[in-house]
Order: C-alpha cells, then structure tokens, then sequence
C-alpha cells in the first residue's frame, strides 16, 4: 500500500482563462452559475487514494488461459459482482474472472471465430438486479455492429442481435436502461437506437427502434456520446429513462418514459477531439436530488435535475461550474462528492466537488491507457467516418475506465485498461483511512482525519452520510473509541509526565486536549469526566492536573461553557495545589456564572494570591458588587505609591503598576455600561453602577484602609498613578449619552481642589508635566462639550492660578504650555473680559505669540 501522502503532486491550480459565466440556451430558462476554481490541499484531511492495486496477475493469467497468444489484445474492460473483471478482446470473446482478490479466470464468452463473424467487442455493460450472480446480465457490443446479450452466471448466450445499428457501422456504447430487458446503443455515425429484448414461450426476440429521429436533420445529431441514469434505489427521476445525449456543440438532458422528451440543453463546445462527457452521481437516498456532471476540455458543469412541485415539471437547474487547467478526456463520478478524470496526458485526478480541491493525482503514463479509435473508423462496407468521429476518436476511452461500488458506504474501485495492464484504483471508506493510520500510530493524523469528516473538510468521504446530523451519528462511536485507543497507546510511551524528550512522542498535555477536543464535537461532555478522565488518571495520578489545564485551555476557548459544583472545585484545588493559580485568572471567567462557582472562596483565593483581575471579575459578575474590587484595589495602590515617611517617593514593582492598569481597565468598564473582562453590563444596571462609581471616586473621605490628610483620596491615588489615561477614561464617561447632566461641573469643582487647595499634590506633582497638563486637556474638552448644555462655570481667579502654575511648571515644554492654552481658549472656557486682558498678559510675559496672534485677531 502507498500513503497517499507520497503522490500528492505539490503544483498549485489557477483558473483557466475562460469566462466564469456562460449563457445557456436552456428549453426550461436560463440559469447563471458562478464558477468555482478547483484547488489542491496537503494534508491529512485529504489523502483519499490510500493504496493503488496493480492487478497485474489476472491479466496474465489470462494470457496463459489463451490458446493463441499472438492474436490477443484487450479492447475494453467492465466491473461485474464484487467488483469482478470483465474483459472484452480484438477476438470477439469475453473473458469473466472472478472477484478480488483472487481474479481467476471463470468463464470465456464466445469462440474464437467470433473476431470474424461479430468483430472486435468495442462495448461492455453489466446489469444486476440483486446484486446477485443468478439474476445478471451481460451486454456486449462489437466493432461489425453486433449486439449479443448473455447470462452472466452460466456464459450462455441469451440473444444475438444482427441488424440494430447503421448497416457497416460499429457498437461505441451499449448499455443497459432501468433494467437487463431494454438498452441503448449509439454506433459510430451517431445513431442512437432503443433495443428491446423479448421472452415469450421460451422463445426470445428483440426490437429496435431509433429513439431520436433523424430524418429531418434534428439538432440532436450526430450523438457523440451519452450516459444514462441507472440506480436501484426507488426515486420517482429514476424511473422516466433519465439519459443525457453529447452532441458537437451542446449536452442534451432527456427523459425517455413515457416518451422520448428534451428537459434542457446546455451550450458545451470545444475541439472535435475531446468529446463531452457526462456522469450522473450514485443516488443514496430516495429523496437525493439527481445531479449530473456535465465536461468538455477544462470546465465540468454540475446539473440538477429536479421535480418543481409546484408546477408539476422536471427541472434543470445548473449550480456548480469547475474550472481546471487540464483538458479531460474521461469523467467518472466516484461517490456524492467526488469526482475521477483523466486528462489526455493520461494523469487520473480525484476531484471533490464540495470543497473544490483536487485531493489526488496518479501518473499513468507507464500503461498507456486503451482508446477506442478503432471503432469510430470501423466501416466494414467500406465506408469513411465523418470528420466529426474522426477527430474526436483520438481521446475516446470510456470504454476503458470503469468503476465499482458495491453501495454508497463501501469503498470504490476504479477500473483502468492500459494496452500491457489492468490497473485498480481502491477509493477507501472513512474507516479504513482511518484505520490505516493508525496502523503506523499516527494518531494524531487520523484525529485531524476524523475530525475533517465530521467537519466536512476531508475529500471522498466514502460512506459518510452527506447530511452532517447523520455523519455525526456515524462517526460518533468510532471517534470516542478512537479518542480512548489514542489515549491509552500515547500514555504507553511513558511513565510521567516529566518524561520523553521525544518530540514524536505527543506530550500528556497534548493527548488530553485532543481527546477532549473529539468529546467536545461529538456533544459527549459527561465522558470528559467519566471513562476519559479515568483512564488518564490509570496510567498516573499526576495526570489529573494536566488533563485540567488541557480542560482549561478548552473552556478559554470558549468551549465549555459549565461545570458541575464538583469539578469546578476540585479543578481549584488542582492549579493552587500546583502552583499555577495564575492560569485561574483565565480560566473562570469563562465560564458561565451559576452557582456552581463558589465565589466566595476565589475571592479569597485571588487576595491571598493577588489575582487582582479575577478579584475585580468575581465581585462585580459573581457577586454584583462593583465597588468593593474598585475600594480595594485603590487602597492597595495608595500603599505602593505613597512617600515614605522620610518624604522620598517608593518605586512601584511592575507587578502592582500591572495592577493598576488592570484596576483602570475595570474603572472605564464600570464607567461605560462594560462587564470585566468582556461582554456588556445588562442594562437594567448600567446607570446604578456608573453613579456607584463616581461616588467612590469623587468621595471627600477615604476608608479605614485609606486614611490620608487630603480630601478625595481616591482621586488623588488614581492621578498619582496615571493621570494621562485617567482623565481620558473621565472624559469618555462624560461623553455618554446617559451622563448625569450636573456631572461635568462636580468633576471640574473636585478636580479643581485636587489640583489648586492641595499641599499634597502641588508639595512634588503640580510641576510634573503630566497631571497639570492632563487636567488642562480635560477641562478643554468638558468645555467644549458642555459648555453651551450645561453650564460649567470656572472663578477668573481659578484661570489666573492655574496659567500661574502652568508658567511656573519646569518640565512641560513651551510648546505644550501654548498648547494648552489654545485647547481652553477654543472650548469657549474663558470669560471675555479674561481672554482679552489676563490671558494676553500672560502670553506676552511668556512670548506665547501663537496666543497673542489668536487674541488680536479675535479683536478684528
């Protein structure tokens, strides 16, 4: 067997260069499908051709089973029961094996003097109406225009039909319709003809007639090539002799029940030398829409046909169009999804039409495939072929590929006559690549295959139901017993989790979050914590921890969403008694708010630990407290940034200045309507919590925790820390719409304080560039937005204070000083009398000129 890793080509598909819309000249409306480009994967999800079968013995055996070896060529090939091969010969005869994998030699249709009185056999087609070898046919066609119908199970010639097709033409295709007693044959002018065989009183006759008349030069003529639908499944389009007819130019969709009828006509021209093709997809329910592909040179259509209730029509309906860059010259529709062609390189590509990906390609150039031009010039009376077969019979060999399924949730054989071999492309079903996978313990690989089946995302899922409900059932067994299998042979490859340096070898971590991952899918959340969790803990109680950290990674990524009471504890206990409490932090937030969740004690746990950002997560949202994380945390703060007791300022580690960024974080939550650390406040409480919370912040007195000899001790801890982003966070929360009208003026009047009657913040602050420049900004912007709605009224002497202290500050550039004073004087904040008296003083004291420039102007 050959992983199917090894020949995926690595080459990229572009689209070809022909227009993506095409209009159809269609009998039931016109319909514009967009096209899709067809693109290569490379991975596990994609390897479909999981083994190639050379079946290189049953073709020598037949060789040996010949009396005259020197005479014998293969012309054509067909699939029987099982899969077994049938085998048409340059000497009239057939030869029946039997099926894999012993392909012995069973039975030879014929004598050898067939080659003269019938030809060469140019077609093949097997019937079964059970499956079974008793109730088969065989449809044989020859190159001297003979049709012959046999009795696959016992060799004997049931009919032998002499006159059917244009006197010296020969048989291209034979088949059968919706049973062994009717079947079509089109010979090489293009005739197409309707053959009935009869049984009555023991005697047997047939029928013929011409199903599409051509005697007043219909459009349908000549036939080049056609397909028709056949399927044992009982759908109400299989029983009207659904047929699609290829001629030079178009593709016919025809039903032939009760009467012969055009449902559509599609537009397919190329060169005469590629024929179109066509393929109806295996039904696999009664219910399935029939789809027939439709190609020529590098475009397949996808066509559906079917019943409009409503006006009681059959329907075509064109939805899907594949752009290749490679010219086809054969078309074989594998399952639902994919799709086999050969181009006239004689490279096979499997195709999957779902998720427009070429999944494999196969050389096979090496067997030189067999192509029936032979029979297309065949013209015993002497004749010549139209020009039209002719050409298009260097490419034909649809009589030398063949496929087998025995239903839709088995694997695929494909069938391909080569002129010194037989070879047998074996499609597998979902299990058996699966399985092959993991015979060599690549598990991790038939994860991914698996999980790309259920997701829809691997190519030729061989016995997979195309309705996702249904494929989950299927794969849901088998995916769990995948999960433990590949638990149990990981854990085998060490002892600990401390173990393996291997990098091959999946670490404990990696092994539980894939298994979970496949629990998760497959909706089977009470065996994360049943027979999975066990059999983690078998091999190791150590393992218990990783498997919550991986438990964990999985609720971050927002996977599970609830834990029982039980393991929401014991998963507590696992990170704190490890030491990664830290990774708490991230974790319960995730998880929905219930009362599984003892909040209670992961508050404790956070203080004690200082997880500040779980704190504030489990006060506000488990709790509905807003301000007690807001109260501790600006104590706490006020402790790292104080002076110590000798005047000097301590240095804030990066893991309290972490803290505090967190602590602003939180405040511009609670100020905006936000929940910590994501999603929305409900909004019955958005106004109650932003009117909590400048209560707090705007409180003249501090707490127990927080004595300090200056009014609004919460304001000053915030500013002290970052006063920058502090004031933004303020003027955004002022911008709501919701805002308290008398807000604005509060804030500038306590701020005001804060900045002008305070010896605390003015004794080593008021000189630094950034508070006093932060509030001047801000008192911009409150002034500009509120000045006209509310408004906000400022002293003269407060202006005159604060461009005092604002000439006085050493750090803030001359620059940034002018700046701050245009900010204000845009916003409108400076009485008149002020503006053009105090302010201009100010700015020629200073040589503020951009000032002074913006005041006379103003004077004009």
């Amino acid at each position: 067997m050959a992983s199917s890793e090894e020949t995926i080509i690595t080459s990229s598909f572009y689209a070809n260069d022909q227009s993506d819309e095409e209009t159809e000249d269609n009998l039931t409306g016109t319909y514009q499908a967009k096209s899709s480009y067809i693109t290569q994967t490379r991975n596990a999800a994609s390897s479909s051709l999981e083994e190639s079968v050379l079946i290189k013995d049953s073709y020598s055996q037949l060789l040996m089973s010949l009396e005259s070896q020197s005479f014998f060529k293969i012309t054509c090939i067909t699939s029987g029961i099982q899969g077994s091969l049938i085998l048409g010969t340059n000497l009239g005869t057939v030869f029946l094996f039997s099926p894999p994998p012993s392909n012995k030699l069973r039975l030879i249709l014929g004598r050898m003097g067939f080659a003269l009185e019938l030809g060469s056999v140019s077609s093949l087609d097997y019937y079964s109406l059970s499956n079974q070898r008793a109730n088969s046919s065989l449809l044989v066609g020859h190159a001297r225009g003979h049709v012959s119908l046999w009795d696959h199970s016992n060799g004997k010639c049931l009919q032998l039909c002499s006159d059917v097709v244009t006197e010296g033409a020969s048989v291209l295709l034979a088949r059968f319709t919706l049973n062994s007693h009717e079947a079509i044959v089109l010979d090489s002018i293009g005739k197409i003809i309707l053959l009935h065989f009869k049984h009555m009183m023991g005697v047997r006759s047939y029928e013929s007639s011409t199903l599409i008349d051509i005697s007043h030069q219909s459009p349908i003529y000549p036939i080049l090539n056609f397909c028709l639908f056949r399927s044992s499944i009982n759908n109400t389009l299989a029983k009207i002799g659904l047929i699609s007819l290829g001629t030079a130019d178009s593709v016919y969709i025809t039903a032939t029940v009760p009467e012969f009828k055009v449902l559509d006509r599609y537009l397919l021209k190329g060169d005469d030398q590629l024929l179109p093709l066509m393929m109806y997809r295996p039904l696999h329910d009664e219910f399935d829409d029939v789809i027939v592909a439709i190609g020529r040179e590098r475009r397949i259509k996808l066509i559906t046909v079917f019943i409009d209730h409503v006006k009681r029509y059959i329907r075509c309906r064109e939805t899907k169009i594949l752009n290749l860059t490679h010219e086809i010259v054969s078309l074989n529709w594998l399952s639902g999804t994919s799709i086999g062609v050969m181009d006239p390189g004689e490279i096979f590509h499997l195709l999957d039409v779902d998720l427009k990906q070429e999944i494999q390609t196969l050389d096979l150039r090496d067997i030189s495939i067999v192509y029936a031009s032979q029979f297309f010039k065949s013209f015993e009376a002497g004749g010549t072929p139209p020009p039209l077969f002719e050409a298009a019979s260097r490419h034909a060999c649809f009589n030398s590929i063949c496929q087998f399924s025995q239903s839709h949730s088995e694997s695929v054989t494909v069938y391909i006559l080569g002129v010194g071999d037989i070879i047998g492309l074996y499609i597998p079903t979902w299990k058996r690549r699966i399985d092959n996978l993991l015979k060599d313990f690549r598990i991790t690989e038939a994860f991914q295959l698996a999980r790309a089946f259920l997701d829809g995302t691997a190519g030729a899922p061989i016995g997979l139901s195309v309705n996702l409900s249904e494929r989950k059932q299927q794969l849901k067994q088998t995916l769990f017993d995948l999960s433990l299998t590949y638990v149990e042979l990981s854990l085998k490859s060490f002892t600990d989790i401390q173990h393996s340096q291997d990098k091959e070898i999946p670490s404990v971590y990696q092994i539980a979050k894939v298994s979970i991952d496949c629990c998760l899918v497959l909706n089977m959340h009470n065996e994360i914590f049943g027979e999975l969790f066990e059999k983690f803990v078998e091999y190791g109680p150590a393992n218990s921890f990783v498997y919550y950290q991986a438990l964990g990674y999985w609720i971050v990524e927002d996977r599970i969403h609830d834990l029982d009471s039980l393991y929401a504890n014991y998963l507590i206990d696992l990170f704190v008694q490890n030491g990664h409490v830290d990774e708490l932090e991230q974790i319960i937030p995730h998880l929905t708010v219930s009362g599984n969740l003892d909040f209670e004690r992961i508050i404790k746990i956070s203080a004690e630990y200082n997880l500040y950002g779980l704190l504030m997560y489990s006060y506000s949202i488990g709790l509905n407290d807003f301000i007690s994380p807001l109260r501790i945390l600006i104590e706490h703060l006020y402790l790292q940034i104080k002076p110590a007791s000798d005047g000097t300022l301590r240095g804030i580690s990066s893991r309290d200045e972490s803290m505090g960024y967190k602590l602003l974080v939180y405040l511009n939550c609670c100020l905006s309507g936000r929940a910590y650390p994501s999603g929305d406040l409900p909004q019955d409480i958005v106004i109650l919590v932003k009117r909590e919370t400048f209560s707090l912040i705007l409180s003249p007195e501090g707490s127990q925790g927080l004595i300090a000899a200056q009014p609004y001790p919460y304001l000053r801890v915030l500013i002290a820390f970052n006063c920058k982003d502090f004031f933004n966070i303020l003027s955004i929360a002022c911008d709501e719409e919701d805002s308290d009208s008398h807000l604005p003026q509060q804030l500038v009047d306590v701020l005001i304080i804060v900045f002008l009657r305070s010896d605390t913040i003015t004794h080593h602050e008021l000189h630094n560039s950034t508070p006093l420049s932060a509030f001047l900004t801000f008192l911009a912007r409150i002034c500009r937005k509120f000045l006209h709605r509310c408004k906000i009224h400022v002293e003269s002497e407060v202006y005159e204070e604060l461009l005092e202290a604002l000439k006085n500050a050493k750090i803030i550039s001359h620059s940034e000083k002018q700046q701050a004073i245009l900010d204000l004087m845009d916003s409108g904040a400076f009485p008149k009398e002020f503006y053009e008296n105090s302010i201009l003083e100010w700015a020629l004291d200073g040589r503020f000129y951009q000032v002074c420039e913006k005041i006379y102007l103003s004077r004009r």
